[in-house]
Formats: C-alpha cells, structure tokens, sequence
C-alpha cells in the first residue's frame, strides 16, 4: 500500500490524488486513522520516512486504448510456400516484388523466432 500511495503522491494529476490526499470529509476522520481516509492513515508513514514526493515522473497517458490500437500490417506472402519446394532465387525475387510495391517502407527482419 506504501508503494501504491507513494506512486500516487508523486503523480498529482492521476484524478485518484486529490480523493486520497484532499478529501472532502478529513475533519470526520482526522482523530481516527485507524478507520479513516487512506491519505490519513499513510501520512505518518510518509512523514516517518521523511521522502520528499515532489513529482518524480509524469507519465503521459495515450489518447486512444492500447486494445483499440490495431498493430502494422504483416505482409505473410512469402510464408505460403515450403522452402524445401522452392529455389532461393524464387523467394528474392518475390521479396524484390514485394518490397517495390513499399518503396516508401523500411524493411525490418527477423530470424524468424
């Protein structure tokens, strides 16, 4: 919790900082922690530790869902056919196809794992 709380306090403008350490009802709580607000029960513990909790990072939040985000195209043209069927010259002349009609793209390669 000690963790979650001081992420929380280095990040004022995560819309949960204000809830936890500005809370609207602190006087109903103040005398008992115990069963208080978060921001109360872990101010001690900040204070024991003496951390400063100025800002240490700002963390930029995208502008869409990462899950809404559909990832590159993947040309799989040359996976249809088995290599042990077909010469090496056959698969540089396809990617030599391929690649013309993306003249405008980096290629990227992998070892295939």
């Amino acid at each position: 919790m000690l963790l979650y709380c001081l992420k929380l306090k280095s990040y004022p403008a995560n819309p949960a900082h204000s809830c936890v350490f500005q809370p609207k009802f602190r006087d109903s709580f103040e005398g008992y922690p115990e069963r208080g607000l978060l921001g109360i029960h872990m101010k001690p513990h900040f204070e024991n530790l003496g951390l400063d909790t100025f800002p240490v990072s700002q963390v930029d939040l995208p502008k869409f869902a990462f899950w809404n985000h559909q990832g590159p195209p993947v040309i799989l043209d040359l996976a249809q056919h088995k290599k042990d069927t077909k010469p090496i010259a056959f698969y540089k002349s396809r990617y030599l196809e391929i690649r013309s009609r993306y003249e405008d793209h980096d290629s990227m390669f992998t070892d295939g794992s």
